[in-house]
């Protein structure tokens, strides 16, 4: 199957005292391991900028090819905001990943591929002893979905009615966003 993958990098950061996408993380900057990790399942592979998005263009330019930058004139308004752009023109099912979740590996997008394969839902989410995480897994209908709904929407507010799954993963990072330095730092001990 061909999949999109829609990562979302568009908000401020102000907790974490930064541009969360920019800030160093192994041997780039976080937004970078979470490109090199969906492009190794997703064929169309699009980051969602808006604040700063100059810089992050910049940093796109000298690092990747093949990686469709676009502009959140109203990242403003928030994530939904952010998640109809990164799927305007999307047909396939998609992948939508926050870049402040930035350890989940390809394993988990493996498994959430293999899991809507097996048992078709519009909503696949990764989970962690019950807890659910990221990237979520959307079907084409979701993702038509998402694109028709009211700007002034929830993405959450968007799926809740439609059929989902839970697919245990085994490891936590599926939950590990960064909102503060001190989260990054652990990001980065555990992640190397």
């Amino acid at each position: 199957m061909r999949f999109a993958c829609i990562i979302l990098a568009a908000g401020e950061g102000r907790r974490a005292g930064g541009y969360k996408p920019l800030m160093a993380l192994g041997q780039g900057a976080v937004v970078d391991r979470v490109v090199f990790t969906a492009g190794r399942v997703a064929s169309d592979v699009r980051v969602v900028g808006g604040f700063d998005f100059e810089r992050l263009k910049a940093h796109f330019a000298r690092r990747f090819t093949g990686v469709s930058l676009v502009r959140n004139e109203r990242w403003e308004r928030g994530m939904f905001s952010s998640v109809q752009a990164g799927l305007a023109g999307v047909t396939d099912a998609a992948f939508v990943h926050p870049c402040d979740v930035p350890g989940p590996g390809t394993d988990v997008y493996l498994a959430l591929a293999a899991a809507f394969e097996r048992e078709p839902r519009d909503v696949v989410h990764p989970a962690f002893k019950g807890r659910r995480g990221h990237p979520v897994l959307l079907s084409a209908a979701a993702v038509r979905a998402v694109q028709e709904a009211d700007p002034a929407s929830t993405l959450r507010d968007v799926l809740a009615p439609l059929p989902c799954l839970d697919v245990e993963v085994r490891d936590d990072l599926v939950l590990r966003d960064f909102d503060t330095l001190q989260d990054l730092e652990a990001l980065r001990a555990l992640l190397g």
